[in-house]
């Protein structure tokens, strides 16, 4: 469910909506367990990319319900009995229909160290034919999580062992379902960064929700308790906020959309930016129509992309 990729046998992909596939470590801040630290990684396997993060959250696990919200898992992995009460509670209240799988440590669900050995090991970032003297080098986001004082990026930061323990935990599943090579080769990789976190690293994050600056931030109970993504009945989009502003053509557009409606715009000036181009288009009707008839027949561009790696890849030759 949390693993589906796209091959020459498959048509157009019917769901518009990511399914994410989450992994989680956590681990208690203080002695009363009240404070706690999660390292994340989620990915999106019809599109390849990889959000990898960890951050400091309270006990009422705020941050970590906002992700859930933000980025919903179709199925959920995590360390046997390392889960605290508190997160077992948001686990089955809001992530019920989730697929949930605990991994046995080590073996199974790797520390950070064995997840920075096995990614020098495999040479998934390895391009065959290139002569740079970057090739096969790890991507940036996992490079900064590596240990400043180890020159061969094997032992992990102080403060990303939990990060790429969870990415470890993704990369045994994947390996498993023998989707690894094909996903991790694209070499997508973002560092998620909570949204209410507004430190000078999400100045030049690309991440959209990272802008906290120009947005608003929804948590995940604020989402939940205005039925803005999901209902409370039946987890359906049925009388939602979503179901009533999403008109888009695209699937691109659907899951844009959706980003909007997470982080809304709190910045007058874009504010009134977004209504001058709504103006703009609204005195075109006929050109809106043809435009609309145009991009109809658009195919999902960001998962076709995927899909041409995955095929053009020589592991499937």
């Amino acid at each position: 469910k949390g693993t589906q990729t796209y091959s020459v046998l498959d048509g157009s992909p019917s769901e518009s909506h990511s399914k994410y596939l989450l992994s989680f470590k956590e681990k208690p801040n203080d002695s009363t367990g009240q404070q706690r630290v999660y390292g994340v990684c989620f990915v999106d396997t019809s599109v390849g990319k990889f959000h990898i993060g960890q951050f400091f959250d309270d006990r009422h696990c705020s941050r970590f319900r906002t992700l859930v919200a933000h980025f919903p898992p179709v199925q959920i992995l995590f360390e046997k009995n390392n889960p605290s009460s508190d997160t077992k509670k948001v686990l089955k209240s809001g992530l019920s229909t989730a697929i949930q799988e605990g991994l046995q440590p080590t073996y199974q669900f790797w520390d950070g160290a064995k997840t920075l050995k096995i990614l020098a090991e495999e040479g998934y970032f390895f391009k065959e034919g290139k002569g740079d003297p970057d090739n096969g080098t790890l991507p940036p986001v996992i490079k900064s999580m590596a240990s400043d004082s180890d020159s061969l990026a094997l032992t992990p930061g102080e403060k990303s062992e939990l990060a790429l323990s969870a990415l470890g935990a993704c990369i045994y599943y994947m390996k498993k379902c023998l989707i690894d090579q094909e996903l991790l080769s694209m070499g997508n990789f973002e560092e998620y960064v909570p949204v209410d976190v507004d430190l000078e690293r999400t100045q030049i994050s690309t991440s959209f929700f990272a802008k906290t600056s120009q947005r608003m931030v929804l948590d995940g109970v604020t989402l939940t308790n205005l039925e803005i993504l999901q209902n409370g009945t039946n987890g359906s989009t049925e009388g939602t906020l979503l179901e009533k502003l999403d008109s888009c053509f695209t699937p691109f557009g659907k899951r844009l959309i959706k980003q909007w409606l997470c982080a809304p715009l709190c910045n007058p000036f874009s504010i009134n930016d977004r209504l001058d181009a709504l103006e703009d288009l609204m005195a075109i009707p006929e050109k809106l129509t043809e435009v609309g008839e145009l991009l109809k027949k658009l195919p999902d561009l960001e998962r076709l992309l995927s899909k041409i790696h995955s095929i053009g890849s020589p592991l499937k030759s």
